[in-house]
């Protein structure tokens, strides 16, 4: 019989593990030698001991407040432990399962380009096809527990998600039709100048849409809002920023969206490495005749194979419904306090 693991006990431990920790590492002892000598020589020998404690002292309380506070180690063994736990491994094995047969139903719906691979998925998103109750509802718990963002797209078969699971299930198809492509932190921004927002380093990354690549350029598509962007006519003072702002080809968000131009704001850890290369990629401009047109072409193609769609629906409600509660295991949500996570832990 595998092993029960408490999340929520293993916690509160390595919490309680927080001084025992702290005190254990040599660059925390070392820190607070040097602090301490630092003091101890400035009361015995005044001026130019003093300057020590005036300058030196302060950044390395700072250095040792900032050791103290990183709780790193909680998150990485309580993901290291969800990685280890039979339901980890099953909702993987399930999700890729299910990734692979969307792929199939794209690729047997017929695609001549990337835009046409995407409609399929954005048609399908919006049908409920994807999820186990045919529902899509934009839907943000309270509480919410994710310790291994690399499954954050298995949360779209629960029929209750928001942006960033959108976009990693997105990413994670389009990866597996063969697709460059990558899940991206933006900006939804309507009245501003954007060089001037990129350049506040206090801006906030609220969204999450994905990145693809198209030789050595890129289109952003948004499957929160249905959307495509392309290339701005912002006229840029430095045309280095030019790539980290996108505009909307619709009309349904008047504004820009804008890229987080760097590496450190990746949200789903399957994608840490592309997601800052194709951000960085130029913007291409998209012909918004052709996406009307290809609009018409996919609606009239899904209509046409509603009874293959539906018996697709059908033939894998349950491995959605299974993927959906397994999900819901790993990262325990909703919107009471979570109170109990208990997971099989693997040998």
């Amino acid at each position: 019989m595998p092993e029960n693991i408490d999340m929520l006990r293993l916690e509160a431990d390595l919490k309680s593990q927080r001084l025992a920790r702290f005190l254990k590492n040599k660059n925390n002892l070392v820190s607070m030698s040097i602090l301490l000598a630092g003091e101890m020589s400035g009361i015995l020998q005044g001026f130019p001991a003093n300057l020590f404690v005036n300058i030196a002292a302060p950044i390395v309380m700072f250095r040792l407040f900032y050791a103290w506070k990183d709780n790193s180690y909680i998150i990485n063994d309580m993901a290291s432990m969800v990685r280890n736990s039979l339901e980890y491994k099953e909702c993987s094995r399930l999700y890729d399962e299910f990734i692979r047969k969307v792929a199939t139903l794209i690729r047997d719906m017929g695609y001549s380009n990337s835009k046409e691979a995407v409609l399929y998925f954005d048609a399908f998103q919006n049908g409920g096809i994807l999820s186990q109750d045919s529902n899509n509802i934009y839907y943000n718990y309270k509480y919410d527990r994710v310790m291994t963002t690399e499954l954050l797209g298995a949360r779209m078969a629960s029929g209750r998600c928001v942006c960033r699971h959108y976009a990693s299930f997105a990413a994670d198809l389009f990866s597996e039709l063969g697709l460059v492509a990558s899940p991206l932190m933006v900006k939804r921004e309507e009245s501003c100048n954007p060089e001037e927002r990129l350049r506040n380093p206090f801006i906030t990354w609220t969204h999450a849409l994905v990145g693809i690549a198209e030789g050595d350029k890129k289109y952003l598509y948004d499957p929160t809002s249905s959307l495509f962007a392309d290339k701005s006519d912002f006229s840029f003072k430095d045309e280095r920023y030019s790539s980290y702002v996108a505009k909307p080809t619709g009309d349904e968000f008047d504004g820009h969206y804008l890229i987080y131009p760097g590496n450190r704001a990746v949200f789903n850890r399957k994608y840490k490495e592309i997601s800052y290369a194709i951000g960085a990629l130029p913007l291409m401009s998209l012909d918004k005749e052709e996406l009307k047109y290809l609009h018409g072409k996919i609606e009239a193609t899904v209509t046409k194979r509603i009874d293959d769609i539906v018996y697709f629906y059908q033939s894998n409600k349950k491995l959605m419904r299974e993927i959906a509660e397994l999900e819901c295991a790993i990262s325990p949500h909703g919107d009471e306090l979570i109170e109990k996570w208990i997971l099989a832990k693997t040998k």
